[in-house]
């Protein structure tokens, strides 16, 4: 008998951490986290998703090449021994690849207004750019809008509250961003 998993066995995730949910990612490669057993003499590790895909050292996370295109896959693992014995597979895990922005529209401020004697004011949309959306984030700096930056707001919070920074008249543009659960952040738009 090879060596085993303890639940939850495997857990595929995001490399870069912007998937926002876990089993989500926008990304072909990932990593594979193993809870062995605490076997210590596993020498390789085999994937399962279309078919079993040959036995590799085992590394642990071990990275996994998803093939391109969105779709959802099922991922198994068993492990071997140094001695060459198999152990149990483990699965179907979930993993989600998800390459496509969102496309929010509908982006503006004050109601439209061109002017507003307020530095807080409320942000209008009119779609927040897809059913997998789950946060947003607007900023007067169009540089801080990476899947990883702080920032980034619940798309439970509604309104969209916008405070300026100055309070001095000049004019100013609000740049608005949505990001979907495998980490895509949308095209800015801006008003």
């Amino acid at each position: 008998t090879g060596p085993g998993m303890v639940f939850p066995y495997f857990t595929p995730r995001d490399p870069d951490g912007c998937g926002a949910l876990a089993g989500y990612t926008n990304n072909t490669g990932i990593k594979v986290d193993i809870f062995t057993d605490g076997s210590t003499d596993i020498g390789k590790l085999e994937f399962y998703r279309a078919t079993w895909e040959g036995p590799i050292p085992f590394a642990n996370p071990a990275d996994y090449l998803l093939p391109t295109g969105d779709a959802v896959h099922g991922l198994y693992v068993r492990l071997y021994d140094i001695y060459g014995n198999m152990g149990a597979q483990q699965g179907p895990i979930s993993i989600t690849l998800d390459q496509t922005l969102p496309t929010p529209s509908g982006w503006i401020l004050a109601g439209g207004a061109a002017k507003t004697n307020t530095a807080s004011i409320v942000g209008g949309l009119a779609s927040w750019g897809g059913a997998d959306v789950v946060v947003y984030k607007w900023s007067e700096d169009n540089s801080v809008f990476n899947c990883n930056d702080p920032g980034w707001i619940s798309t439970a919070v509604w309104p969209i509250n916008v405070t300026l920074s100055a309070a001095q008249p000049e004019n100013k543009t609000v740049y608005f961003a949505t990001m979907d659960q495998a980490g895509n952040v949308a095209v800015l738009l801006n008003d």
